[in-house]
Protein backbone atom coordinates (compact mmCIF):
# COMPACT_ATOMS: atom_id res chain seq x y z
CA UNK A 1 0.00 0.00 0.00
CA UNK A 2 1.10 3.49 -0.57
CA UNK A 3 -0.35 5.60 1.97
CA UNK A 4 -0.56 9.85 1.89
CA UNK A 5 -1.40 12.02 4.81
CA UNK A 6 -2.39 15.40 3.48
CA UNK A 7 -3.87 18.49 5.75
CA UNK A 8 -6.47 20.67 3.59
CA UNK A 9 -6.15 24.41 3.68
CA UNK A 10 -8.64 26.94 3.61
CA UNK A 11 -11.71 27.53 0.87
CA UNK A 12 -9.44 29.60 -1.60
CA UNK A 13 -6.90 26.89 -1.87
CA UNK A 14 -9.90 24.13 -2.88
CA UNK A 15 -8.84 23.68 -6.73
CA UNK A 16 -5.06 23.48 -5.81
CA UNK A 17 -6.60 20.54 -2.79
CA UNK A 18 -8.65 19.17 -5.65
CA UNK A 19 -5.68 18.79 -8.27
CA UNK A 20 -3.49 17.43 -5.57
CA UNK A 21 -5.36 14.91 -4.39
CA UNK A 22 -6.29 13.90 -7.66
CA UNK A 23 -2.64 13.37 -8.52
CA UNK A 24 -1.48 12.29 -5.33
CA UNK A 25 -4.47 9.10 -6.21
CA UNK A 26 -3.63 8.94 -9.82
CA UNK A 27 -0.02 8.59 -8.77
CA UNK A 28 1.09 11.64 -10.86
CA UNK A 29 3.90 12.61 -8.90
CA UNK A 30 5.64 14.55 -10.82
CA UNK A 31 2.77 16.87 -11.80
CA UNK A 32 2.12 17.85 -8.29
CA UNK A 33 2.98 21.38 -6.70
CA UNK A 34 5.91 21.30 -5.26
CA UNK A 35 4.93 22.70 -2.24
CA UNK A 36 2.70 19.31 -1.58
CA UNK A 37 5.93 17.23 -1.74
CA UNK A 38 7.87 20.36 0.61
CA UNK A 39 5.17 20.40 3.69
CA UNK A 40 1.64 19.23 2.99
CA UNK A 41 2.09 15.60 2.45
CA UNK A 42 3.41 13.21 5.45
CA UNK A 43 4.38 9.89 3.50
CA UNK A 44 4.03 6.73 5.18
CA UNK A 45 5.22 2.81 4.79
CA UNK A 46 8.56 0.82 4.40
CA UNK A 47 8.24 0.90 0.17
CA UNK A 48 9.44 4.89 0.20
CA UNK A 49 12.52 4.07 1.78
CA UNK A 50 14.14 3.92 -1.46
CA UNK A 51 12.73 7.90 -1.94
CA UNK A 52 13.76 9.26 1.52
CA UNK A 53 16.86 8.02 1.13
CA UNK A 54 16.96 9.54 -2.68
CA UNK A 55 16.12 13.03 -1.09
CA UNK A 56 18.73 12.44 1.59
CA UNK A 57 21.12 12.31 -0.54
CA UNK A 58 19.84 14.87 -3.70
CA UNK A 59 21.66 18.16 -3.61
CA UNK A 60 20.17 19.68 -7.11
CA UNK A 61 16.37 20.28 -9.32
CA UNK A 62 18.18 17.17 -11.26
CA UNK A 63 18.75 15.06 -8.28
CA UNK A 64 15.38 15.71 -6.69
CA UNK A 65 13.15 15.32 -10.17
CA UNK A 66 14.82 11.84 -10.24
CA UNK A 67 13.77 11.16 -6.98
CA UNK A 68 10.28 12.14 -7.65
CA UNK A 69 10.65 10.13 -10.40
CA UNK A 70 11.17 6.96 -8.49
CA UNK A 71 8.60 7.96 -5.68
CA UNK A 72 5.96 7.98 -8.55
CA UNK A 73 6.92 4.60 -10.20
CA UNK A 74 6.39 3.34 -6.43
CA UNK A 75 3.17 4.08 -6.27
CA UNK A 76 2.37 3.27 -9.65
CA UNK A 77 4.00 -0.32 -8.90
CA UNK A 78 1.43 -0.43 -5.51
CA UNK A 79 -1.89 -2.05 -5.39
CA UNK A 80 -3.60 0.35 -2.87
CA UNK A 81 -3.05 3.96 -2.74
CA UNK A 82 -4.55 5.45 0.00
CA UNK A 83 -4.40 9.38 1.08
CA UNK A 84 -5.97 10.26 4.53
CA UNK A 85 -6.83 13.88 4.66
CA UNK A 86 -7.75 16.40 7.17
CA UNK A 87 -10.60 18.69 7.30
CA UNK A 88 -11.18 18.46 3.71
CA UNK A 89 -14.87 19.82 3.04
CA UNK A 90 -17.34 16.76 1.64
CA UNK A 91 -18.53 19.20 -1.55
CA UNK A 92 -14.69 19.23 -2.46
CA UNK A 93 -15.18 14.61 -1.63
CA UNK A 94 -18.05 14.62 -4.91
CA UNK A 95 -15.98 15.67 -7.24
CA UNK A 96 -13.32 13.54 -6.55
CA UNK A 97 -15.55 10.64 -6.71
CA UNK A 98 -16.67 12.32 -9.85
CA UNK A 99 -13.59 12.66 -11.37
CA UNK A 100 -12.25 8.99 -10.08
CA UNK A 101 -14.69 6.33 -10.89
CA UNK A 102 -12.68 4.04 -8.66
CA UNK A 103 -11.94 5.99 -5.50
CA UNK A 104 -13.84 4.81 -2.55
CA UNK A 105 -14.04 7.45 0.15
CA UNK A 106 -14.03 6.32 3.99
CA UNK A 107 -16.02 9.22 6.32
CA UNK A 108 -13.45 9.10 9.91
CA UNK A 109 -15.61 10.81 12.54
CA UNK A 110 -15.51 11.71 16.06
CA UNK A 111 -17.26 12.79 18.69
CA UNK A 112 -16.99 16.42 18.57
CA UNK A 113 -16.88 16.15 22.80
CA UNK A 114 -13.77 13.78 22.38
CA UNK A 115 -12.19 16.17 19.58
CA UNK A 116 -12.40 19.32 21.41
CA UNK A 117 -10.12 17.42 24.30
CA UNK A 118 -7.92 16.18 21.63
CA UNK A 119 -7.05 19.55 20.31
CA UNK A 120 -7.33 21.29 23.37
CA UNK A 121 -6.10 18.80 26.07
CA UNK A 122 -5.04 21.77 28.53
CA UNK A 123 -7.99 23.65 28.58
CA UNK A 124 -10.21 21.79 30.64
CA UNK A 125 -8.58 23.66 34.12
CA UNK A 126 -10.21 26.47 33.00
CA UNK A 127 -14.04 28.08 32.86
CA UNK A 128 -15.70 25.72 30.21
CA UNK A 129 -16.60 29.36 28.21
CA UNK A 130 -13.56 28.56 25.63
CA UNK A 131 -14.63 24.95 25.32
CA UNK A 132 -17.95 25.35 24.56
CA UNK A 133 -16.85 28.19 22.17
CA UNK A 134 -15.03 25.75 20.28
CA UNK A 135 -17.36 23.11 20.81
CA UNK A 136 -19.95 25.09 19.16
CA UNK A 137 -17.87 26.35 15.89
CA UNK A 138 -16.57 22.62 15.47
CA UNK A 139 -20.26 21.26 15.79
CA UNK A 140 -21.88 23.73 12.71
CA UNK A 141 -19.51 22.30 10.76
CA UNK A 142 -20.15 18.61 11.56
CA UNK A 143 -23.59 18.83 11.29
CA UNK A 144 -23.21 20.94 7.69
CA UNK A 145 -20.94 18.00 6.84
CA UNK A 146 -22.98 15.04 8.07
CA UNK A 147 -26.18 16.64 6.21
CA UNK A 148 -23.42 16.21 2.83
CA UNK A 149 -22.38 13.07 4.07
CA UNK A 150 -25.85 11.09 3.99
CA UNK A 151 -26.05 12.84 0.38
CA UNK A 152 -22.60 11.45 -0.81
CA UNK A 153 -24.02 7.79 0.64
CA UNK A 154 -27.17 8.08 -1.57
CA UNK A 155 -25.72 9.03 -4.31
CA UNK A 156 -22.64 6.09 -4.03
CA UNK A 157 -23.56 3.49 -2.05
CA UNK A 158 -20.76 1.51 -2.42
CA UNK A 159 -18.18 3.75 -2.55
CA UNK A 160 -19.14 5.98 0.06
CA UNK A 161 -18.71 4.92 3.87
CA UNK A 162 -18.83 6.26 7.37
CA UNK A 163 -16.46 5.22 10.15
CA UNK A 164 -16.34 6.38 13.67
CA UNK A 165 -13.41 6.97 15.75
CA UNK A 166 -14.66 5.22 18.44
CA UNK A 167 -15.79 2.13 16.20
CA UNK A 168 -12.25 1.69 15.54
CA UNK A 169 -10.76 2.07 18.68
CA UNK A 170 -13.13 -0.33 20.10
CA UNK A 171 -12.76 -2.73 17.65
CA UNK A 172 -9.42 -1.96 15.55
CA UNK A 173 -8.79 -6.25 14.46
CA UNK A 174 -12.09 -6.49 12.72
CA UNK A 175 -12.33 -2.81 11.77
CA UNK A 176 -9.52 -2.92 9.70
CA UNK A 177 -10.67 -6.25 8.20
CA UNK A 178 -13.91 -4.74 6.96
CA UNK A 179 -12.32 -1.31 5.65
CA UNK A 180 -9.61 -3.56 3.33
CA UNK A 181 -13.07 -5.86 2.85
CA UNK A 182 -14.21 -2.58 1.18
CA UNK A 183 -11.75 -2.14 -0.80
CA UNK A 184 -11.46 -5.41 -2.27
CA UNK A 185 -8.23 -6.51 -0.31
CA UNK A 186 -7.56 -9.03 2.58
CA UNK A 187 -6.18 -8.07 5.48
CA UNK A 188 -2.39 -8.29 5.40
CA UNK A 189 -0.91 -9.97 8.05
CA UNK A 190 1.22 -7.43 8.80
CA UNK A 191 -0.62 -4.84 9.12
CA UNK A 192 -2.83 -7.13 12.04
CA UNK A 193 0.48 -7.41 13.74
CA UNK A 194 0.74 -3.87 13.83
CA UNK A 195 -2.84 -3.09 15.06
CA UNK A 196 -2.30 -5.73 18.33
CA UNK A 197 1.01 -4.19 18.90
CA UNK A 198 0.28 -0.15 18.62
CA UNK A 199 -3.51 0.01 20.07
CA UNK A 200 -3.23 -2.05 23.83
CA UNK A 201 0.08 -0.43 24.94
CA UNK A 202 0.65 3.27 25.56
CA UNK A 203 3.93 4.78 24.72
CA UNK A 204 4.77 8.33 25.27
CA UNK A 205 5.06 11.10 22.66
CA UNK A 206 2.30 13.88 20.69
CA UNK A 207 3.00 11.81 17.45
CA UNK A 208 3.50 8.51 18.82
CA UNK A 209 0.66 6.01 17.40
CA UNK A 210 0.67 3.23 20.67
CA UNK A 211 -1.54 3.71 22.72
CA UNK A 212 -4.75 2.06 24.60
CA UNK A 213 -6.74 3.02 22.06
CA UNK A 214 -10.02 1.65 23.74
CA UNK A 215 -8.92 4.11 26.49
CA UNK A 216 -8.90 6.94 24.30
CA UNK A 217 -11.92 6.53 22.84
CA UNK A 218 -14.40 8.14 25.54
CA UNK A 219 -11.54 9.86 27.88
CA UNK A 220 -13.35 13.06 27.52
CA UNK A 221 -16.58 11.08 30.18
CA UNK A 222 -13.77 11.39 32.88
CA UNK A 223 -12.27 14.82 32.36
CA UNK A 224 -15.15 16.95 31.15
CA UNK A 225 -17.33 17.64 34.67
CA UNK A 226 -20.87 16.96 34.36
CA UNK A 227 -21.60 21.40 34.07
CA UNK A 228 -19.36 21.86 31.04
CA UNK A 229 -20.57 18.18 29.56
CA UNK A 230 -24.42 19.65 29.60
CA UNK A 231 -23.11 22.90 27.77
CA UNK A 232 -21.47 20.93 25.10
CA UNK A 233 -24.39 19.03 24.82
CA UNK A 234 -26.74 21.86 24.15
CA UNK A 235 -24.39 23.12 21.62
CA UNK A 236 -23.53 19.55 19.72
CA UNK A 237 -27.02 17.68 20.15
CA UNK A 238 -27.78 18.22 16.00
CA UNK A 239 -24.43 17.26 14.84
CA UNK A 240 -23.85 14.70 17.92
CA UNK A 241 -27.34 13.06 16.54
CA UNK A 242 -26.51 13.40 12.49
CA UNK A 243 -23.40 11.45 13.48
CA UNK A 244 -24.95 8.79 15.07
CA UNK A 245 -23.63 9.99 18.81
CA UNK A 246 -25.55 9.36 21.85
CA UNK A 247 -26.17 12.49 23.91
Amino acid sequence: MFYYCFRAYPAAYNKLVTDTLIKILTCNIQALDKRALSGWLVLFGARITPYRKCMSKAMGTKEKTDCTRLLSAICHNSTLVAAKTIRTPLYLVEGLLDALPKLKVVFYTRDPRGIILSRYPNSFSQPPGFQVRQAKILCDVLATESDYAAKLAAKYPERFIQLQYEQLAMNPLDVAAELYSYVGKPLPVTVSQWIVTHTDRHLPGILSTSRVSSATADRWRQVIGPLLAERMLRVCSVALKSLGYQD
